[in-house]
C-alpha cells in the first residue's frame, strides 16, 4: 500500500470515483490479494487500505464532498456517519467491482459510459437495454448503483488485442426474467483517451 498522501485536488467526490482511485493506487499484487479475499475477510483491511482511505479521502472532515455526495444518494450517510463505516463500504464497492458476476470488466467507468453513449447514438435504439441504462446514467446514477443496486443489467468484457489502441469484446444486456430481455456483443477499439475509435456489433440476443 502506498504511503503517499494524495493532494486535495485528487480527493474523490463520488463513491464511483473513490473506487476508481483505490484501484489506481493498488499494486497488481494488492489487487490480486483483494480479489482473492472473501467478503468476510474484507474487515482485515480496516487498518491498512481502510486507514489509507480514511486519511486520504478526508473522511474525518464534516465538509467532505465525498460524504455529501454519498448522502445525497443514500440517507444512511451524513456528516455523523462513522468514517470507519464509509471506508468499509468503499472497500466493499471496490471488491464488488471485481467480483460481481453481472459486472466484470477492467475498463474504467469513463470507457464504459463512452461505449454506452456511442452505441445508443449509432444503433438507434434497437436494443432496449442500451436505452434503459442510458436513461439511468442521464439521471445521474453511477455504474456501481446500476449494476449492484439494480437487478437485471449485466456487462463483461475482455481484451482481444493489445496494440497501440486497445481492442475489447464487450457483452452487455438486460434481463427482467427468463423470457424478457435483450442485449448484444460488440468489438470496440478505444483510443488512449478512452474514447471510441471503432465499434461494431458482432451479435444480438433477445429473450
Amino acid at each position: 500500500m502506498t504511503e503517499n498522501r494524495i493532494p486535495q485536488s485528487e480527493v474523490p467526490k463520488t463513491l464511483n470515483d473513490a473506487v476508481e482511485k483505490v484501484i489506481s493506487i493498488l499494486k497488481p499484487e494488492e489487487i490480486r490479494e483483494l480479489t482473492s479475499a472473501t467478503e468476510d475477510e474484507l474487515g482485515e483491511y480496516h487498518f491498512t487500505l481502510g486507514l489509507w482511505i480514511r486519511n486520504n479521502f478526508r473522511l474525518f472532515d464534516e465538509n467532505s464532498p465525498l460524504i455529501k455526495n454519498m448522502s445525497s444518494r443514500n440517507p444512511k450517510y451524513d456528516f455523523l456517519t462513522d468514517p470507519d463505516e464509509i471506508s468499509s463500504d468503499i472497500i466493499k464497492a471496490t471488491w464488488d467491482k471485481f467480483h460481481g458476476t453481472n459486472y466484470m470488466t477492467e475498463l474504467s467507468d469513463k470507457a464504459i459510459i463512452n461505449f454506452l453513449h456511442y452505441i445508443s447514438k449509432s444503433e438507434k435504439g434497437d436494443i432496449l437495454a442500451v436505452k434503459f441504462i442510458n436513461e439511468l446514467i442521464k439521471k445521474g446514477e453511477s455504474l456501481y448503483e446500476i449494476f449492484k443496486k439494480k437487478s437485471g443489467f449485466s456487462l463483461n468484457s475482455h481484451k482481444i488485442s493489445d496494440n497501440e489502441d486497445a481492442k475489447y469484446q464487450i457483452r452487455f444486456g438486460y434481463s427482467a426474467g427468463p423470457e424478457a430481455g435483450d442485449g448484444g456483443e460488440w468489438e470496440v477499439i478505444f483510443d488512449k483517451h478512452e474514447n471510441i475509435k471503432e465499434c461494431g456489433r458482432t451479435g444480438q440476443w433477445i429473450s
